[in-house]
């Protein structure tokens, strides 16, 4: 399926709509069309990746009296109100009948932030009494495997993949095969619901460097942290609060350094942005550091390199911007520069992850 600025094309119903890619979500939602254009006017859901549904005049959703009616509260705060129906939808040519979906419409809202659809990919939590839309496909012989690749176009520079996502295949694991293979972690509430790996350390290096050194400015922390793996996250949201003033503090250095930039000259080549993200003029990109992040588990220890290609983005003037934050208490997340730098297939049939370089 391809997958544009992070989006997949789905039709349910006979109505065909843009959904968010999503690892981290384990159903296909759809965003309620009455509400949405009640909200911002008629003819709205046309102009928008809302992932818009019109239920049907003979069967219209009642939020209220649905008896699968459910709100769910999300990760970062935020709640929806969901009722559960079934139709036939289309993925890519694939038509399967009675596929189960959720329509759903805010119950808790940040109105700064966009209201849209979800195509999940992830599995269900053990709490969860229902089947996930990826095992759904498994069970219907649409798939013949509960697993996924990525791969993503290296060139993008939106703040979402774009790329091409393939479902039901496998990744031999062997001893002549070009992926890296990285531990799954688990926790008690999710188990292997949502691919997370465990990050160990993290380095800034300087370009040219070979893997395996670890020269450069350590980010340290007392203990591993888990990383979610996260389509729906624009960057890499790190577990260090200081993390901006680091990056900030490593950029200077190497400008002062490599280019033999005064102080006041710096201090307009690298600024924080009012996106809350550091901005960086172009003309200092080659001061950029490599992310080295050292992942924790198996035999072998793992390393995996974001290069500035993966992380910024252009902003049509003279800046570009770092995708790398700190975005709160276990928000720990790997996301779009992280699915530029590596195509990364999960199966959740024996529970792996394998990671393959990008060029």
């Amino acid at each position: 399926m391809p997958v544009k600025d992070g989006f997949v094309t789905v039709n349910v119903g006979g109505q065909s709509m843009k959904l968010l890619l999503d690892t981290g979500g384990f159903d296909l939602t759809v965003i309620d069309g009455g509400w949405y254009e009640n909200q911002y006017g008629k003819g709205a859901c046309a102009k928008s990746e809302s992932g818009c549904y019109f239920c049907p005049a003979e069967a219209p959703c009642d939020f209220d009296n649905d008896p699968s009616t459910l709100v769910t509260i999300l990760e970062d705060g935020r709640a929806i109100r969901t009722i559960t129906r079934s139709a036939t939808v289309a993925l890519n040519g694939k038509v399967i009948r009675d596929f189960p979906f959720k329509v759903s419409v805010p119950e808790s809202w940040n109105k700064t932030e966009p209201f849209h659809g979800f195509f999940g990919i992830a599995d269900t939590p053990p709490k969860v009494a229902f089947e996930s839309a990826l095992k759904f496909l498994v069970r219907h012989y649409i798939v013949g495997r509960q697993s996924y690749t990525l791969r993503t176009n290296v060139q993008q520079s939106t703040q979402f993949i774009t790329g091409e996502l393939t479902l039901g295949d496998k990744v031999e694991k062997n001893k002549d095969s070009k992926y890296m293979f990285a531990e799954w972690h688990t926790d008690p509430d999710h188990h292997y619901a949502f691919p997370t790996i465990s990050l160990s350390t993290t380095v800034l290096q300087n370009e040219p460097q070979s893997v395996g050194k670890s020269k450069g400015l350590r980010l340290g922390h007392s203990k591993p942290r888990l990383m979610s793996l996260v389509t729906g996250a624009n960057g890499i949201y790190l577990p260090y609060k200081s993390i901006l003033d680091r990056i900030e503090t490593k950029i200077r250095r190497t400008m002062k350094k490599k280019l033999g930039y005064s102080e006041d000259k710096i201090g307009k080549m690298c600024y924080l942005g009012g996106d809350g993200f550091i901005h960086v003029k172009k003309e200092a990109y080659d001061s950029l550091p490599v992310l080295n992040l050292q992942l924790e588990g198996g035999k072998e220890s793992k390393q995996i390199r974001i290069h500035p290609k993966h992380y910024t983005g252009d902003t049509g003037g003279e800046d570009v911007i770092i995708y790398i934050n700190h975005f709160g208490k276990d928000q720990n997340m790997l996301g779009t520069p992280f699915f530029r730098a590596y195509t990364v297939h999960v199966d959740y049939t024996d529970n792996t992850i394998a990671l393959l370089e990008n060029p």
